[in-house]
């Protein structure tokens, strides 16, 4: 528990919807199967990989930790620019 007020906490929900949820969804939704094959696996062979689930797993892990910088910067980017902060 936050222990926030209720609105602090409304925002809180509406950031992690807006940075996180709705891109996360998106950019899964978007992929497909073939796009796997493109992800080199002796990468992943080399961190530890030794089952294709534990593959999958990293490519999409891989995939979500750049495109959560990217969604990062534009948010933060947008919040400075609109609020003056320098979040």
């Amino acid at each position: 528990m936050l222990r926030v007020a209720p609105r602090t906490a409304a925002e809180i929900v509406q950031a992690f919807d807006d940075v996180v949820a709705k891109p996360l969804q998106a950019n899964l939704s978007s992929k497909k199967g073939r796009e796997l094959a493109k992800r080199n696996p002796m990468i992943y062979t080399a961190r530890g990989t030794t089952t294709v689930d534990q593959w999958v797993d990293r490519a999409l892990e891989d995939w979500e930790t750049r495109e959560s910088r990217l969604r990062r910067r534009r948010f933060s980017a947008t919040r400075s620019a609109t609020s003056g902060s320098t979040c």
